[in-house]
C-alpha cells in the first residue's frame, strides 16, 4: 500500500506516520509539510492509494478538503482520509467537493480507528474488484462484445433504440431499456423512463436531474426520484 500524510503539524505526521509503519501494512509512506510539495510529486506522476489530509492548513487560503479533490481530479482513483482536531466543523464540508473519501481520522488519532480505516480500505478495494468482474454482452452490428460495469456510464431510450454511453465510445442497440434494467440490476439505477445509470458514477442526485462524475447532466423523473434516491444511498452504503 502507497501512503502519503500531508498535514502542516510537524509533530502529528511524525506521530501518524509511526502508527502508519506499526500496521504492518504499507510498503511506502511519504511525508508533506505543505500543499505544494505534495502537488510536485504528483505532477511527476507519484501516486498513492491513501492520502491521509489534514483539513485545516493554517497558513494556506484553502483548506484540505479543496486539496484533497485537486489530487482526486488528477488521480481519481487514491482514496482520502481526512484528518482534524475539529469533529464537527468540516463534517458537512467534506462532501461538497468530489473527494474518493475513505474516512476521518479526529485528532489524536487512535491505533484502532487507523485500523479500522485500512480494513475498510481493503473492503473497498476487494469489492473494486468484483465490479470489475461484472460484466454484460452487448451485441450490435451482427457481433457480440463483453463490457464490464465499469465501462458503462448510462444508457438511454430514444426512438426505439438504447444508446449505451461508455467510457469510450456510444454504442447503438435495437433494444429496449426495460431488458437492461432487467439485466444491470446489481448497480444501475433507473432514474428516468428513458435513462439508467451506473451508481459507480453519480456525483450528485437531486429532484429534477443527476450529475455524473463527467459533469454529465441527467434529467430525474418525479415518479422515479424517491425510488432512485434511496437505491444510490443503499449502494453508496454497501461500499462502506
Amino acid at each position: 500500500m502507497q501512503v502519503a500524510i500531508c498535514d502542516d503539524e510537524r509533530i502529528f505526521i511524525e506521530q501518524l506516520h509511526e502508527m502508519v509503519e506499526k500496521t504492518g501494512r504499507i510498503e511506502k509512506c511519504d511525508l508533506y509539510d505543505n500543499p505544494d510539495s505534495i502537488r510536485a510529486a504528483l505532477r511527476k506522476n507519484v501516486a498513492y492509494d491513501i492520502v491521509f489530509m489534514d483539513i485545516d492548513w493554517k497558513r494556506e487560503e484553502e483548506n484540505g478538503i479543496q486539496y484533497a479533490a485537486e489530487i482526486n481530479r488528477l488521480y481519481p482513483e487514491t482514496n482520502i482520509i481526512f484528518t482534524t482536531s475539529y469533529n464537527e466543523r468540516f463534517s458537512q464540508e467534506i462532501f461538497w467537493e468530489t473527494v474518493n473519501l475513505c474516512g476521518y481520522l479526529v485528532k489524536p488519532v487512535q491505533e484502532r480507528n487507523l485500523v479500522m480505516l485500512f480494513d475498510k480500505f481493503d473492503r473497498m478495494k476487494r469489492r473494486q474488484q468484483e465490479e470489475k468482474e461484472k460484466s454484460i454482452i452487448i451485441r450490435y452490428k451482427a457481433s457480440s462484445e463483453v463490457y464490464t460495469y465499469r465501462e458503462i456510464l448510462y444508457l438511454e431510450s430514444k426512438a426505439h433504440q438504447v444508446i449505451i454511453h461508455t467510457k469510450d465510445k456510444d454504442i447503438v442497440v435495437y433494444e429496449k431499456l426495460n431488458a437492461y434494467e432487467e439485466q444491470l440490476k446489481d448497480g444501475f439505477v433507473r432514474v428516468h423512463q428513458s435513462y439508467l445509470v451506473n451508481m459507480q458514477y453519480i456525483k450528485r442526485i437531486d429532484r429534477k436531474e443527476i450529475l455524473l462524475q463527467n459533469d454529465v447532466l441527467l434529467p430525474v423523473s418525479k415518479s422515479k426520484f424517491l425510488f432512485a434516491r434511496d437505491r444510490y444511498f443503499a449502494f453508496i452504503r454497501s461500499q462502506i
